[in-house]
């Protein structure tokens, strides 16, 4: 199967805005030194 530049683009692209929201969700918890910052944290 080929891999174009453009699939291998998106997929970088996806991984570091995941990696991106994992890394603020992070700051925010150590920031406010709470576990669940707002009611969605914890359903």
């Amino acid at each position: 199967m080929r891999v174009t530049n453009n699939q291998m683009a998106n997929a970088i692209t996806s991984s570091l805005f995941r990696q991106a929201q994992r890394l603020l969700k992070a700051q925010i918890t150590v920031a406010t030194e709470k576990i669940i910052n707002k009611p969605s944290d914890e359903p």
